[in-house]
């Protein structure tokens, strides 16, 4: 999510047709105004904080600093009837190439806390102070297929 927040498939956004005078504070905007929402814009606003240009994927987990109500309005995919088309087969393809690494490398822990000091416990249970690993390319045999592309 946070890729597609500094980075969105679709920066300028989508164009909408005002049917009735939205809520825009002291700007009135008659209806059948066409108008433009920038999701670059939007997604990269100081509304997300004043490091909102800085790579923050933490920012998109339940204990984050980052307030509820910005992390639910990531337009990355628009919403509603109008949501992108594309949206399941993107989240399919994340999956895929998650699938291809975790097929393809091996996660080392770096440092590992004392037992009974590793997890945190919330609704979730997760690492303290998160887990920091080190990637080491899996070797293959040489008889098993590979799958296309990947």
């Amino acid at each position: 999510m946070e890729s597609l927040r500094l980075w969105p498939v679709v920066p300028e956004g989508s164009g909408r047709t005002v049917s009735s005078p939205p809520s825009m504070g002291p700007y009135e905007i008659p209806p059948g105004t066409e108008i433009m929402i920038s999701n670059i814009g939007a997604l990269r606003s100081k509304q997300w904080g004043v490091d909102s240009e800085i790579f923050s994927p933490e920012c998109w987990l339940d204990n984050s600093e980052k307030p509820q109500e910005l992390r639910k309005a990531f337009t990355g995919f628009s919403y509603a009837h109008r949501t992108c088309a594309g949206r399941t087969l993107a989240e399919q393809e994340a999956k895929i190439v998650l699938a291809t690494i975790v097929r393809n490398f091996e996660f080392l822990p770096i440092h590992l806390p004392p037992i009974g000091e590793e997890m945190l416990y919330h609704v979730t249970a997760r690492p303290r102070g998160g887990l920091s690993v080190q990637l080491r390319r899996r070797e293959r045999e040489r008889h098993q297929p590979r799958a296309h592309g990947f």
